[in-house]
């Protein structure tokens, strides 16, 4: 049986959830990261987020899946992330200390691509679980 739309965006989906830093991304993607108000443009600097986030920080990261929604062209995965932060993140040196994130990604998908994408996050809640905030 041939997959539809929905079909086909709810399992890229699952595929992100299983490996985020290895989502197929389109040359002029753009991803908004809303926890801290800025914008990442192109595939290079996307998926250096993205490694940031769920390789390089957290070499023991997890996603925990709690709903996908899809349609024909977009796609929502809210999750858990879960981690340990052994490396360096966004500036901020290994603190060995686990966080478990809630997180919401909303990805616009174009040729099996994510052509643009929006991750929601409370960045206080990050901060505080790497010993960095009150």
């Amino acid at each position: 049986m041939k997959e539809d739309g929905i079909t086909t965006t709810r399992r890229f989906m699952e595929a992100f959830a299983r490996e985020p830093a290895a989502a197929p991304l389109l040359e002029d993607v753009v991803l908004k990261d809303m926890a801290q108000n800025c914008a990442f443009r192109g595939r290079t600097a996307v998926a250096g987020h993205l490694r940031a986030f769920f390789v390089e920080g957290f070499l023991e990261a997890r996603v925990e899946v709690q709903t996908t929604l899809a349609d024909e062209s977009v796609a929502m995965l809210e999750f858990t992330f879960h981690g340990r932060q052994d490396g360096p993140f966004m500036g901020i040196p290994a603190t060995g200390r686990e966080i478990i994130l809630p997180m919401i990604i909303v990805c616009h998908i174009a040729a099996e691509k994510i052509q643009q994408a929006a991750i929601y996050y409370d960045a206080g809640s990050l901060l505080r679980q790497l010993g960095m905030a009150i």
